[in-house]
């Protein structure tokens, strides 16, 4: 079976001259800032790119005065100082250093949106109770991971959702079911986890194909 390569709408955009990277690692542009939505034609037309802006262009203009990206990220994904790099047409584009990018799918979707003075949420009244007592370690990928598939099992259809719970239910589930996935009993290799997983989200009611 044939399969295509993956495609990133934005390093497309920024090695096409219309868009560059700012400190959060979203594209911008001249005309609307970061507030816009790609779309992409795959072609083998040779065409000719737009001029591209300096690769340190909206970082150095604007983002390094601002970054309220970092500071309204609830999960703190931006590490406090430094930079990481994208290398796009022979140069290297900056962009702020993140501890670990599971913590942009946690505050982005919603499992985890309260700041960490409890003073305000980016998405209702959604959060991680062990992660308002302890900040996450962003080292321990397996931890978090687990954390996650938890909170999203129990989510239920009413908040934003992560990974497996594109749709998880909405019904009440049982005291039995809800114990079956006890954190203990996650298995320690991604593959065997993710299996156990979709097991325990058949038997909740996730609807197939979601």
């Amino acid at each position: 079976m044939a399969t295509h390569p993956s495609f990133s709408h934005r390093f497309g955009a920024i090695a096409s001259g219309i868009a560059g990277q700012g400190w959060s690692g979203n594209v911008m542009t001249m005309e609307y800032g970061a507030a816009c939505y790609l779309g992409t034609v795959v072609t083998d037309a040779v065409l000719e790119s737009d001029p591209p802006l300096p690769p340190r262009y909206f970082v150095d203009t604007f983002c390094l005065n601002c970054k309220l990206c970092a500071k309204t990220c609830v999960s703190k994904m931006f590490a406090e100082e430094g930079e990481e790099y994208v290398l796009l047409n022979g140069e290297l584009h900056p962009r702020g250093k993140r501890r670990n990018i599971d913590f942009c799918n946690t505050s982005c979707f919603g499992l985890h949106s309260i700041s960490s003075d409890l003073k305000w949420s980016t998405w209702g009244e959604h959060w991680i109770n062990s992660w308002i007592t302890e900040e996450p370690d962003p080292a321990n990928r397996g931890k978090i991971h687990s954390t996650l598939q938890l909170k999203t099992v129990k989510a239920g259809d009413s908040a934003p959702r992560y990974d497996l719970i594109r749709h998880s239910t909405s019904k009440l589930i049982s005291e039995e079911l809800m114990d079956e996935i006890s954190e203990e009993r996650l298995p320690q290799d991604e593959p065997e986890r993710s299996r156990y997983m979709m097991d325990y989200a058949r038997k909740i009611g996730v609807i197939k194909g979601l």
